[in-house]
């Protein structure tokens, strides 16, 4: 007689659908990774309320649930959102009071405050970074009471995170996220992407950066074989669908993104392919052919700031010279490009500012967007929260789950706020991250505009052909 496998409900606390909606990778790879030794479902608090969750707890009647939160906050100082005290008072908190077995935290969010979330949200235990190499031993231990403080990134109340170790040049396979079998993809369609990884770790040193923090600085790459074979079974699935790479940092090594196109150029698969964080420090002519001809339609990039000065204090790794170049061979190439700046940081000044304006004036194509951030994110563990700690910004032990924010003082919020304003007044393609979230009737112009149409441009050029009209009109 089989014997019936123990339940776990992995809960994605995300409901954050703007400026377009991101399926839960991370808790899907966990999913699939767990579905060997338990039954397992996924709740996608995104597109469901939390209502349906407790009926499903009653339905399923899960031995353990795994919490998963994505982002603390949405980064943005001017009207910013925090996401925690939603998270507390519509899943936490009552999932406590529904259910009685163990509750285990966990995600990119969680593993930056891995204390201070298991303390406020009542759990039983947490995992700092990836989840699918221990999910199951987790797991396991807890539902049959066995000690599991030695397992890799553990957090027990009262504990300080078990330490992990990355191998920095390891080989990574990953079980295949198979988003679709957990979560209902349809409404991730329209505007959404199918979320594939072809690494982990980041390299680079940016001052303000979380990254190395969950994944590790040393690269951990996936084979192109395995990431192509994914991609064609999604696409084998789903049809007509747009995949995005969701590495922190897509063309480093410049030589794995660039044999990782050229693969998926000779599949000949139909591809819609986009990516967020591209460096300019590996971009040219030849990376691009690749990456056009393998089924890119747009890209990130993200220089964070256009002043020689601001490039070497963030950290950026590449110089003006490097960044023009990049710019350069992404017009020459037309690749629709979103650029993001981050505004404010330590050693800003107006002339700063105004030297990253004109590069944005020089160098991106008018029908390209300009996303700018006005003060940086603190996150514990970086340079840049020894800087604000050196000059007297935060406290030492502020644990930062609050959001707080760096702009130079020798600048001020004020200051640079009217800078920004009065540059973006001429420039309806530079838009502040308070605004790049889309109006809801703007939205839905466009989605009618691009049926009218039948344009397969990417949605932040329909967006901004709007956005100028608007401006043309006033």
């Amino acid at each position: 007689m089989s014997q019936t496998k123990p339940r776990i409900l992995l809960v994605s606390a995300n409901t954050e659908t703007a400026p377009y909606p991101a399926a839960p990778v991370g808790l899907c790879l966990l999913a699939t990774s767990l579905s060997s030794a338990f039954e397992v479902r996924v709740f996608d608090a995104a597109f469901s309320p939390p209502e349906s969750l407790w009926q499903l707890l009653d339905e399923f009647a899960p031995a353990a649930v795994g919490l998963s939160i994505r982002n603390i906050d949405d980064m943005a100082m001017e009207g910013g959102v925090s996401y925690v005290e939603r998270i507390e008072r519509e899943l936490a908190l009552p999932l406590r009071r529904h259910f009685k077995g163990p509750i285990v935290l966990g995600g990119a969010g969680y593993s930056l405050f891995p204390t201070a979330l298991l303390a406020l949200l009542r759990a039983d235990a947490g995992l700092v970074g990836e989840a699918e190499d221990v999910g199951q031993r987790l797991f396991d231990g807890l539902l049959r009471g066995t000690d599991v403080s030695s397992l890799p990134g553990v957090v027990l109340p009262g504990r300080a995170p078990t330490p992990r170790v990355m191998r920095h040049g390891a080989t990574l396979h990953l079980p295949e996220a198979n988003v679709d079998r957990w979560i209902d993809f349809e409404p991730y369609r329209a505007r959404g992407s199918y979320p594939v990884q072809t690494k982990r770790g980041c390299r680079f040193g940016c001052i303000y950066c979380s990254y190395p923090s969950i994944e590790g600085r040393g690269l951990r790459r996936r084979p192109s074989s395995e990431v192509v074979r994914e991609i064609a079974a999604a696409k084998e699935r789903l049809g007509d669908v747009t995949f995005e790479f969701v590495d922190s940092t897509f063309d480093d090594p410049r030589e794995h993104a660039q044999e990782l196109c050229e693969e998926l150029a000779r599949a000949k698969l139909g591809l819609r392919l986009r990516t967020m964080g591209l460096s300019p420090l590996a971009v040219d002519a030849r990376l691009l052919d690749s990456m056009r001809r393998a089924g890119f339609t747009q890209v990130d990039c993200t220089p964070d700031s256009g002043s020689r000065t601001m490039l070497e204090t963030l950290r950026k790794g590449f110089d003006r010279a490097v960044l023009e170049r990049a710019a350069v061979a992404l017009r020459g190439a037309a690749m629709p490009t979103m650029w993001f700046f981050v505004l404010g940081g330590p050693g800003e000044t107006l002339d700063t500012l105004n030297e990253t304006f004109e590069f944005i004036d020089r160098f991106i194509h008018p029908e390209d967007l300009v996303h700018l951030t006005l003060g940086l994110r603190i996150y514990p563990g970086t340079a840049l929260q020894a800087t604000a700690v050196a000059r007297g910004l935060i406290a030492a032990e502020d644990e930062l789950l609050r959001p707080r924010f760096y702009v130079d003082p020798g600048l001020g919020l004020e200051a640079l706020v009217d800078l920004v304003g009065k540059r973006q007044a001429s420039r309806p393609h530079c838009m502040r991250s308070t605004q790049t979230k889309p109006d809801p009737a703007l939205l839905s112009e466009a989605m009618a505009l691009r049926a009218r149409t039948g344009t397969d441009e990417p949605m932040f050029r329909t967006l901004l052909r709007l956005r100028r009209e608007s401006f043309t009109r006033s």
